[in-house]
């Protein structure tokens, strides 16, 4: 069957995912670890090699970022990046 109509699609899309999925029951787990609110993120130590393998994950095939420049460039280009990279990414103090 072809459904054509917006709220046929809707109700079909429903039906299954009502079908598959699981009930909340409003429990919420308890976690083994917990971090006290006072507590701070001091220090990121971000290593070249770190950059390296981060810009080896991006995907060459979508389209530009905010900075108008093509992940395709930072691939091509990382091995001369990624040290200046990293150490720029050194200076940034954790707030």
């Amino acid at each position: 069957m072809i459904l054509t109509h917006s709220t046929e699609k809707a109700n079909a899309f429903n039906r299954y995912f009502s079908s598959v999925a699981v009930r909340d029951n409003g429990l919420v787990p308890l976690c083994c670890m917990s971090a006290e609110l006072n507590e701070t993120l001091k220090f990121v130590n971000i290593k070249e090699e770190d950059v390296n393998r981060s810009i080896v994950k991006l995907k060459s095939s979508v389209s530009v970022g905010p900075d108008n420049l093509p992940p395709l460039l930072f691939k091509k280009v990382r091995r001369s990046i990624s040290r200046a990279l990293a150490m720029q990414y050194a200076k940034y103090e954790i707030v």
